[in-house]
């Protein structure tokens, strides 16, 4: 991969490694949401998942789509939050191992 490719990756990781945008942009690979629903389940103020939302937008990882008075967004590509998925399940692993190797220790 070429230099820019590594630099565009960082700036994603950089990115979702906001736990508010994280967590964000991880309801919406469930389904698509409002801001206000989104305040209920992040259970964060509208005004900084509103704040959260346009920096993921403005990286083109997320999506509104406007129906009557209500904006809804989704995640742009799905294959992103495929990559999310695997990063848990490898994080999951190391804590398993970790408390095999502590329960092994005791």
């Amino acid at each position: 991969m070429s230099k820019a490719i590594y630099k565009l990756h960082a700036e994603i990781f950089k990115v979702l490694s906001n736990t508010l945008r994280h967590e964000i942009f991880h309801r919406l690979t469930e389904h698509e949401m409002t801001v206000s629903e989104l305040e209920e389940a992040c259970g964060a103020k509208k005004s900084n998942i509103s704040q959260q939302l346009s920096l993921l937008s403005a990286y083109k990882l997320v999506t509104a789509r406007k129906e009557g008075r209500n904006v809804y967004f989704s995640v742009t590509y799905p294959e992103l939050a495929q990559a999310c998925q695997l990063i848990d399940k490898v994080l999951k692993d190391q804590l398993k191992k970790d408390f095999n190797l502590l329960e092994g220790g005791i």
